[in-house]
């Protein structure tokens, strides 16, 4: 991972952070029963887990931080020279953010790619806790409840992304290669 972000790294950042205002605020969800959903200023995403997904013994700390993921995949590039704050309402899931270390092997492999992406778009991250009852609209999202969401989310402009299939791989093995 190291090898293959400093072969492209000229080692002049393009911003260095002074104070600690977040450009942007991410809110994300993920139920292991169903998906996940991602909420930034207008701005959302949500699929619901593949099958094999749902039954296959994949921890939440492991769900909640693959939403993380495809934030940086799928808004990298806007995202770029940015203050990221992560909303998330896993305690687990922002301890392992904000010390980037992780104890079970899955989601330290998603943990690379979570810091190699950041690293490429030279986004600054944290994540704080949000208790669940006040994480709304990623909520709805994860669930799927579309009158729930748009009730939350009335007077505002909104714009649906879609999930690059190709991430499904980076949930599947760690495989980071292709990003």
């Amino acid at each position: 991972m190291w090898v293959k972000f400093l072969d492209s790294l000229n080692g002049i950042p393009l911003k260095v952070w002074r104070d600690y205002e977040w450009d942007v605020q991410f809110f994300s969800d993920a139920v292991g029963s169903s998906g996940f959903g991602l909420y930034w200023d207008g701005r959302w995403c949500e699929e619901e887990w593949p099958e094999y997904w749902k039954h296959g013994g994949r921890s939440i700390a492991f769900l909640e931080f693959f939403s993380l993921i495809i934030v940086v995949c799928l808004w990298g590039a806007p995202l770029r020279d940015s203050r990221v704050l992560f909303r998330v309402d896993n305690l687990a899931v922002m301890q392992m953010v904000n010390r980037q270390s992780a104890r079970e092997a899955g989601v330290l492999q998603l943990l690379r790619v979570f810091v190699l992406q950041c690293l490429r778009n030279n986004i600054h991250f944290s994540a704080r806790h949000v208790p669940g009852v006040n994480n709304d609209i990623a909520d709805a999202l994860s669930r799927s409840q579309w009158e729930r969401f748009h009730g939350l989310t009335t007077g505002v402009a909104l714009r649906r992304f879609r999930m690059p299939g190709e991430l499904w791989r980076v949930g599947d093995s760690g495989c980071f290669d292709r990003l």
